[in-house]
């Protein structure tokens, strides 16, 4: 399958343990993959992966998002936003990992002013950026102190927050 052999050996299990989920539905086509609640084909979700990594390492994230429903906003994931948004008609939710050493709680503060006034900021304890992905560590990132299930499942209710 050569879809697999763009997953890099630390994103093997997990990728699995999404195929074989009953939740959610998992297919590639050439525009990007589709992750979906299961039997849902018109509810999605667009998600753009982080710089440098391989966006096959999110799907386990997204799986649990996807599993729960479609979500209707910005949903920002260990990332801050860069143009003015604070003026749209969304509702906005942002997660930010505790020791994220990349996207860093001070750096998402600076820029929560861009988002709408709304926003809902949901931090995890114990998460890096890293456990966002499944990928493995990321030179000058904080040290993962929690267990990523608990952060799919903290991603997950943070998606809930969105109508």
């Amino acid at each position: 399958m050569t879809v697999l052999s763009r997953i890099r050996t630390a994103g093997w299990g997990a990728l699995v343990a999404v195929i074989e989920d009953a939740r959610v539905d998992f297919t590639t086509t050439d525009a990007g993959i589709v992750v979906t609640p299961e039997g849902a084909a018109d509810a999605g979700l667009v998600f753009y992966p982080g710089a440098r990594v391989d966006p096959y390492a999110y799907v386990p994230i997204m799986a649990e998002v996807a599993a729960d429903g479609g979500i209707d906003g910005l949903f920002l994931l260990g990332s801050y936003c860069a143009n003015d948004l604070s003026a749209a008609p969304l509702t906005a939710v942002s997660v930010e990992g505790a020791n994220d050493g990349l996207s860093t709680p001070a750096q998402i503060d600076a820029a929560t002013e861009l988002l709408p006034a709304s926003v809902t900021r949901v931090s995890i304890p114990g998460a890096n950026h890293a456990s966002f992905g499944d990928y493995g560590a990321q030179s000058g990132d904080g040290p993962l102190e929690v267990d990523r299930a608990e952060v799919r499942a903290a991603v997950a209710e943070a998606a809930l927050l969105l109508p």
